[in-house]
């Protein structure tokens, strides 16, 4: 009597053991073969490969190479490394077409001729000068009530919106040389006596208050220790 056959036994016969889940995932992996035309493929890309270049070496303060600018070429112009300066395409407009375009415009406005220009700095000087003249002329006639007068008018002046600097060219003497000899000529009958020189009280303290004046209105400043100061009008 033939063997029977068990219950559980499969239908079809199994070729390869099987395995349970738990060896299934402890089992090593496996290793894929590689194919031989990429490993064809992997040797011909090796065989293109371009040599390498030799690394050069450079100094770090060599201005070609901080400039990035090869040896072997010569430098640009005067210029480099700024670019030349780019001249306007604009038309340039003369003095003539100026004034065309500023009578164009609305309102128009036009330039008044050379002629026509305003002179009062011009003036100003010249009358400066006249002064000047008058004073002088005044000390030499020993009439220091006129040159006194005319003193006042020159402090007075301004040129181009600036008072006249008693420092320059010694005027501040001046001044003071008037206010020492101011007195009335009325009072004075010898004429050997008027021709004297002549001080009196009033025209001493009026000199020393010019003097306390001057010496406030310019201090001794250490940035300019040459110019006239107070330094120069303390001793006076």
């Amino acid at each position: 009597m033939p063997p029977t056959a068990h219950h559980f036994t499969p239908v079809y016969p199994l070729h390869e053991p099987q395995h349970s889940f738990r060896s299934k995932q402890y089992a090593p992996p496996r290793k894929r073969k590689r194919q031989q035309g990429n490993d064809d493929d992997s040797d011909d890309s090796d065989t293109n490969v371009e040599p390498l270049q030799p690394v050069q070496s450079h100094d770090i303060n060599d201005p070609y190479h901080v400039a990035g600018w090869p040896e072997n070429i010569p430098l640009p112009g005067s210029s480099f490394p700024h670019s030349p300066a780019v001249k306007p395409k604009g038309r340039q407009l003369s003095s003539d077409n100026l004034q065309k375009e500023l009578a164009g415009l609305k309102p128009p406005l036009y330039v008044p001729p050379p002629g026509e220009q305003d002179t009062t700095p011009s003036l100003r000087r010249h009358h400066l000068s006249v002064l000047t003249t008058i004073l002088h002329t005044s000390l030499l006639k020993h009439d220091f009530v006129r040159a006194g007068r005319a003193w006042g008018m020159i402090l007075r002046t301004d040129i181009m919106g600036r008072p006249l600097d008693v420092r320059t060219h010694g005027r501040w003497g001046v001044g003071a040389e008037i206010l020492m000899r101011k007195f009335s000529p009325e009072n004075i009958i010898d004429e050997q006596l008027y021709n004297k020189t002549i001080i009196s009280d009033e025209g001493f303290e009026a000199a020393k208050d010019y003097y306390e004046r001057l010496i406030l209105q310019f201090p001794y400043q250490k940035t300019n220790p040459n110019a006239i100061s107070s330094l120069t009008f303390y001793p006076a």
